[in-house]
């Protein structure tokens, strides 16, 4: 499988307004002007709440069920609907 590198040097991301983002690859730079742009404790927060979500539909899931514990098939962050949808299809 081939390796698509970015090249090798200073990336540079420019905003419209003017202000420049450097790293070594675009996706530093990226990184870069996220952290300028949106306060850590509101990148926190949106990571947060992506935990709270069901791992299936994506919906709130606010507690927690867990299928066959401690087992190979051990499914856990779902949410009632989807845990009812899979133990009426078992």
């Amino acid at each position: 499988m081939e390796k698509y590198e970015a090249e090798v040097g200073t990336w540079k991301l420019v905003s419209p307004s003017g202000k420049e983002f450097k790293g070594t690859s675009p996706l530093y730079c990226l990184r870069s002007e996220i952290e300028d742009r949106i306060p850590e404790d509101i990148r926190n927060k949106r990571l947060l709440s992506l935990l709270s979500k069901c791992n299936l539909c994506g919906e709130e899931a606010n507690d927690k069920f867990v299928l066959a514990p401690n087992t190979p098939a051990e499914i856990s962050g779902i949410c009632l609907t989807c845990k009812n949808i899979i133990m009426d299809s078992a």
